[in-house]
């Protein structure tokens, strides 16, 4: 589905949260509206595990330009994708993760309940990539000639 055709509708379950306090970068960083703002967002994750942003400042081409660059790598073969493998275990959350591979759980902390959740893997797939400078969890990537341009 295209992003310009994504609008959040007024009675979704997804939390809408404004967030020009930061992209607008006003002189206090700690000021009232960023606070209200970010409790808003931490609020949204814990309950629904989502949120939509409204005035973050991303201009509606980048947007668009990265559900492009989503859709190709999912059209992709399984064989394909793999190899941008995400590591094993949860520490380094960068590449790929194919259907069932990971097991999720949310807002539970009993250890024995979440090894019966984990039991259920999620019927997902994901790709994570994060900030190019982070040399703690370097983004995965696919070989250039496999998908060409995806890592720009």
């Amino acid at each position: 589905m295209s992003p310009s055709k994504i609008t959040p509708p007024s009675t979704s379950p997804i939390p809408v949260v404004d967030f020009s306090p930061f992209a607008n970068a006003p002189s206090e960083p700690s000021s009232h509206d960023q606070k209200a703002a970010a409790a808003k967002i931490h609020e949204a994750f814990r309950s629904v595990g989502f949120v939509y942003l409204t005035n973050h400042g991303v201009p509606k081409e980048k947007v668009e330009e990265c559900f492009m660059w989503s859709e190709r790598f999912f059209a992709l073969p399984q064989d394909v994708k793999t190899l941008a493998p995400h590591p094993p275990g949860g520490a380094h959350h960068r590449g790929y993760s194919g259907l069932g591979q990971e097991k999720v759980s949310q807002n539970v902390f009993d250890g024995a309940e979440i090894k019966k959740l984990r039991e259920v893997p999620d019927v997902k797939e994901s790709f994570e990539s994060g900030n190019v400078d982070d040399k703690t969890q370097p983004n995965i990537w696919l070989p250039e000639n496999k998908l060409p341009g995806f890592r720009e």
